[in-house]
């Protein structure tokens, strides 16, 4: 039962936060923060329909979803003040992130021993295997390419690449996604044909450019071992 009430919750807040709410608008208003607490609480209370009306479980979902709001809201004030932009700009992301799974974390710990309805126990127990796959998806996709984009910001070449607009992303989801799916077939040696494929693509610049090639081995070598601490955690540790 722990597990399925966990999982669930991390699945609503990566769903909510990376797919339904946009993170990619360069003029955030207050609006948008209302628009995307919304959303991301209508999410979270459409979990009632699984774990029941009992008051334990509506009293998390609604800490969660203040909380959000909350955390979001201090984060637009702070990023509108003339204090340490740059910094927090680049770094502030990871520390929003770590308090929404710290708080999400602490309401499971709450209910973790709370007994669900009936009709919800089979999905908790027998099909816990499905419930990592959606969660190790969900993290390998947009998350993933956020994370990257903060993490290597400071790496990247001054040259810029010419190519199709999110071309790179696209090619960073679609590379992890196929490596998590060798993985968890044990297509092990799969794996390097993924990477000889990505890397004849930009055979030129690897070998032309010693600042790209550099900056391409790194984020290859991070997103397969990404790939891999996902599936870890996911499949052998989480829950």
């Amino acid at each position: 039962m722990a597990f399925g009430l966990g999982i669930l919750l991390m699945i609503s807040h990566f769903f909510g936060e990376f797919y339904l709410c946009s993170k990619k608008q360069t003029n955030v208003t207050y609006k948008h923060i209302m628009i995307n607490s919304i959303i991301y609480q209508i999410l979270f209370l459409l979990l009632l329909t699984l774990f029941g009306l009992k008051t334990n479980f509506i009293l998390i979902i609604l800490i969660i979803g203040i909380s959000h709001y909350l955390v979001s809201s201090i984060t637009y004030l702070i990023n509108h003040q003339n204090i340490s932009k740059k910094w927090i700009h680049h770094n502030f992301f990871f520390i929003q992130q770590s308090i929404y799974l710290l708080i999400i974390f602490l309401c499971w710990w709450y209910i973790k021993s709370v007994e669900v309805p009936s009709f919800t126990r089979h999905l908790f127990t027998n099909d816990s295997y499905y419930l990592r796959l959606v969660f190790a998806f969900l993290l390998v996709c947009k998350p993933s390419n956020i994370i990257f984009k903060k993490i290597f910001i400071h790496f990247k070449p001054i040259q810029e690449d010419k190519t199709y607009k999110n071309a790179g992303a696209t090619i960073g989801t679609l590379e992890r996604v196929l490596i998590l799916i060798c993985i968890i077939n044990s297509l092990y040696s799969s794996i390097g044909l993924i990477l000889t494929a990505k890397s004849i693509a930009r055979y030129n610049r690897i070998t032309q450019e010693p600042a790209f090639s550099e900056y391409y081995l790194m984020g290859t070598l991070s997103s397969v071992l990404f790939t891999i601490v996902i599936y870890v955690l996911c499949f052998n540790i989480l829950f």
